[in-house]
């Protein structure tokens, strides 16, 4: 979709545009006339000062009442002349930006505190609502720039808060086509806003977490009960990972995108089974019959070629996927190599160590651009518990059921399921039998969504009662569901 669009999904006719709209020509003014803050109205002053103003909320990082104190004493010694020209310009003054900036961190940390950037940023984007973004913190400000990475914003090499604020209110006023300055300067701050209630609303927060681990440890395990679908994440990870995932994305689109990575060769997927060895999955000896006669090659598995294909382009990131990791012989698959799985270990590192293949007798080291997600279900009790030396070297995220997921099918569908989720929820939470969490054992959402009632009622029957009944003949429960 594109950002217009986007945009106009979005009101601006809220308390917080309209307080914009009444106040910022009020700021500006105040700086065309070199009017001392002393000076102001008491109502200007109160709302530029205040922790929610009308550029941003900064409850975590607005000025104390000491440091706005230095900033009214200081005003007319040390800003009334620089503000002065920047709103007397219609092109954004970098240099003036910066003098400004640099003098306002000074006089706020004098009390000794700490360097108050986002407050700063908010304090200079009062006076230039065209050219500064009214996301002002840090991790705000780059989520915001990575969120419009697909929509064309041009690439940002690294700077101070306040260029890269610069850079995406340009992006923006380039993109939407109000002529109302004000209505517009809102955006920014908006479609972040938006994109985070999506998220919220999409259990993105879980894939944000993943994305995280995945980043700081290479290797990740998303555990949990059947159905709460953690295989189905497992390829929305990798497009965020690649930083194509946005709001009016349906599931078909993230899929397209997922299955091109997979035809480019970024990603492979494989399920891990009892039977599976070392020589199927990193390198091994295959038999070629020919004319009769039987002789034998070194062959790579999955995990070798993909990694040879990540060691030859360090410049993109690559993915192996392991569904029920928990149900293969880790020791027996991955050998020796395990200890290459540690990030500090993978090539390009300063620890970085390597191993020789047994048949090619090549040295092989894993890549830092590859990473590993597995799957694990939490109630499969017939594999043991993961191996420990593998459990080291992965972090393990659990992917719990979620209740809005099934009550969002809405009408009588959501409120059926819905019942149906919470009756299997508090007998679970009621009649405990092992130590294992409630979050482990809880039935997953998708056993709970369905097309129409015949085929949740179905699903009730055929797919969600004989689970329940399974988990009292394991040992899971300790009582079994009866209607």
């Amino acid at each position: 979709m594109e950002l217009n669009k986007l945009f106009q999904e979005v009101s601006a006719n809220d308390r917080w545009g309209i307080s914009y709209k009444k106040y910022i020509p009020r700021f500006i003014q105040y700086a065309k006339s070199k009017t001392p803050i002393s000076s102001w109205e008491a109502e200007d002053r109160e709302q530029f000062l205040a922790s929610e103003n009308c550029v941003s909320s900064l409850k975590q990082g607005n000025f104390t009442h000491e440091q706005r104190k230095l900033i009214i004493d200081s005003w007319e010694s040390s800003f009334s002349e620089l503000l002065f020209q920047i709103v007397s310009s219609d092109n954004f003054e970098l240099e003036l930006n910066k003098k400004l900036y640099n003098k306002i961190i000074g006089i706020t940390s004098a009390t000794g505190g700490k360097s108050m950037r986002a407050a700063t940023l908010r304090f200079l984007a009062a006076f230039q609502p065209t050219q500064l973004s009214t996301v002002v913190a840090t991790k705000n400000l780059w989520e915001l720039y990575y969120i419009l990475r697909p929509f064309g914003v041009p690439n940002y090499k690294g700077g101070s808060d306040l260029e890269l604020s610069h850079h995406l209110q340009s992006f923006v006023n380039s993109q939407y086509s109000s002529d109302d300055i004000y209505y517009r300067s809102t955006y920014t701050w908006r479609f972040y806003d938006l994109i985070e209630d999506w998220k919220a609303t999409n259990g993105m927060e879980l894939i944000e977490k993943a994305v995280k681990l995945l980043k700081s440890k290479k290797n990740l395990i998303l555990q949990g009960a059947p159905g709460t679908g953690k295989t189905y994440i497992t390829s929305s990870i990798v497009v965020e990972m690649f930083r194509e995932y946005m709001p009016d994305m349906s599931r078909q689109e993230v899929m397209d995108i997922y299955k091109r990575k997979v035809n480019d060769g970024f990603v492979e997927f494989t399920t891990f089974h009892q039977s599976l060895d070392y020589e199927d999955f990193v390198e091994g000896l295959k038999p070629i019959v020919e004319n009769g006669n039987v002789s034998y090659s070194v062959e790579p598995g999955i995990f070798k070629r993909i990694c040879d294909r990540a060691t030859q382009d360090a410049a993109n990131d690559y993915f192996l996927i392991i569904d029920e990791i928990n149900r293969g012989n880790v020791s027996k698959i991955f050998g020796e190599l395990i200890t290459l799985l540690e990030p500090d270990k993978r090539g390009g590192n300063v620890n970085s160590i390597s191993a020789i293949l047994p048949y090619s007798k090549e040295h092989f080291n894993i890549p830092d651009n590859l990473y590993i997600i597995g799957t694990m279900n939490t109630t499969d009790r017939s594999v043991g518990s993961i191996d420990y030396a593998l459990r080291r070297r992965f972090s393990f995220l659990t992917v719990k059921a979620n209740e809005g997921i099934v009550n969002n099918q809405g009408g009588e569908l959501g409120k059926k399921a819905t019942e149906y989720f919470k009756k299997v929820y508090e007998h679970i939470k009621k009649y405990p039998a092992s130590d294992m969490d409630l979050d482990d054992l809880m039935i997953g959402h998708s056993y709970f969504i369905a097309e129409d009632l015949d085929s949740l009622e179905l699903k009730w029957k055929y797919e969600v009662l004989p689970l329940l009944d399974e988990y009292y003949k394991d040992g899971l429960i300790s009582k079994p569901f009866i209607q």
